[in-house]
């Protein structure tokens, strides 16, 4: 981002509810704005209900309206985090994903946290709407969506569907690739806020 000439804002979102981090977003006054799983929830949250044409970005978005299957997954792994213990948790997810670029996000954020705070953290998220189809057809800004192939906790189809109902334009990643794929398409919707 530095490198197109653009300043991030990533403020510390840990444990807020979606109205809440789209209240970050009027406070911010940005020029492009987005995020990554639930980030990507309250970018299109905030894009929808102010009418802000500016460019949109989201990123590996979780679900649509009512909290489903993955949210309920993100709600087990809270409550098996209470029964046990974060390292135990991890030690789990290594497991069944070793040498994974997502796991090891994990395995470096989690232990930062106190337990309950990501406990906390983990059920909120969980019970968060997303934004429905017809709040993404009120997005009027151009939009990006980025799905990431083959993560359960970010099914493609999603990304599918938020850019079908949006018009937005598509980037599909290989899990596997790594989390600089994620970035390559970057540079070209900085460069084109711009315009």
């Amino acid at each position: 981002m530095r490198a197109c000439g653009w300043q991030l804002q990533a403020p510390d979102v840990a444990g807020m509810d979606m109205a809440a981090m789209a209240s970050l977003l009027e406070d911010a006054v940005p020029d492009v704005v987005g995020g990554v799983s639930l980030g990507a929830h309250a970018a299109a949250h905030f894009a929808a209900v102010t009418g802000w044409a500016g460019p949109v970005y989201a990123v590996m978005p979780a679900w649509i309206g009512r909290p489903e299957a993955v949210a309920a997954l993100t709600d087990h792994t809270a409550a098996e985090i209470q029964q046990s213990s974060v390292e135990a948790v991890l030690a789990r997810i290594e497991a069944i994903a070793p040498h994974d670029w997502i796991t090891a996000e994990l395995v470096s954020a989690w232990p930062s946290m106190p337990a309950t705070d990501l406990v906390s953290a983990l059920h909120i998220a969980a019970r968060q709407s997303a934004p429905t189809v017809s709040h993404l057809q009120r997005i009027v800004g151009p939009m990006t969506v980025v799905g990431l192939a083959d993560d359960p906790t970010h099914p493609v189809e999603v990304a599918q569907i938020w850019a079908a109902s949006t018009g937005a334009r598509l980037h599909v990643v290989d899990r596997h690739a790594g989390p600089q794929a994620l970035a390559q398409w970057l540079p070209g919707v900085l460069r084109g806020a711009e315009t």
